[in-house]
């Protein structure tokens, strides 16, 4: 009986959801792209799975856009979405709308392959929640290429700067020669903003919050006050790159020593069963002796 009402959910709910894919959307809010993201959806290659996967958040999204529960799931999602610079060329509330259409094939897959309604239920929850651990995992990676990458950012535009060039000039040096890294893309995308006749400061405050790192926190600061008193960058920028990387390095000894402790437990039960292996046909020979 409950494989019966779990088979009959599943296309209850498949049937729901492709019929909705056919309904126009009338008098649906317009979304308004950031240029952020409407540079990577048009840097991204057409493909038949993303042509689909579009546009069912095509119809997913002007259905939730005014929904309250799902501005507020946006706005959780959005410091991880702007960080990453809008991966796939998607606004928040349209990862929202991906994470539906997640949940609903992974109750879909889910539930026909185990035909329960826990199957059902379990597929719909790992389904929803896939796209924001996918997000999460993302914002924590780039925060370390980041922070690997900025130093060598600071003593490129250091030499620069004593060289004569200005700091836009330096920026788009770096982010030009950087190909694809995560640091160039956040570097062209205030370029872009400086060029529309935005004050540097406004631009390097947009930019912090954008990358929202703790440890980039203090350059920021001094970057500010630098173009408020009108002091040479070169100086803050060398010994800010001094400070990153010995963080850098202290963040290395900090996780080597934390992967020790963490490997000991599974070295004792490794050595534990190894033990067993070894000494358990002696013991039991020694006992069956007696």
């Amino acid at each position: 009986m409950i494989e019966l009402v779990a088979l009959s959910m599943v296309l209850l709910g498949s049937a729901l959801f492709f019929s909705a894919l056919r309904l126009r959307v009338v008098n649906s809010p317009a979304i308004n792209l950031p240029v952020a993201a409407a540079a990577r959806r048009h840097e991204l290659q057409q493909t038949p799975a993303k042509a689909l996967a579009e546009k069912w958040i095509t119809v997913v999204t002007p259905r939730i856009a005014n929904r309250n529960w799902a501005t507020t799931v946006a706005g959780l999602l959005e410091p991880s979405v702007v960080r990453l610079s809008y991966p796939l060329g998607l606004v928040p509330i349209e990862w929202v709308a991906g994470s539906l259409i997640s949940a609903v094939l992974g109750g879909f897959v889910l539930g026909a392959l185990l035909l329960t309604t826990s199957g059902v239920m379990c597929g719909a929850v790992a389904g929803g929640m896939l796209p924001a651990v996918w997000l999460r995992s993302q914002a924590t990676a780039q925060t370390d290429q980041i922070l690997k990458q900025f130093p060598d950012f600071l003593d490129t535009t250091t030499l620069l700067l004593e060289a004569g060039t200005d700091l836009a000039g330096a920026m788009d040096r770096y982010a030009r020669n950087s190909g694809e890294s995560v640091l160039g893309r956040h570097l062209a995308i205030s370029l872009n903003e400086l060029k529309t006749g935005r004050r540097l400061a406004d631009v390097a405050r947009d930019l912090n919050q954008r990358l929202d790192i703790a440890e980039l926190q203090a350059f920021f600061a001094g970057l500010e006050e630098s173009t408020k008193s009108g002091a040479s960058l070169a100086p803050v920028f060398r010994i800010q790159a001094e400070t990153l990387r010995d963080r850098r390095f202290e963040r290395a000894e900090k996780r080597a020593a934390e992967s020790v402790i963490k490997m000991t437990l599974p070295l004792m039960l490794i050595f534990a069963a190894v033990l067993t292996i070894v000494l358990g046909p002696l013991l039991a020979q020694f006992i069956g002796g007696i």
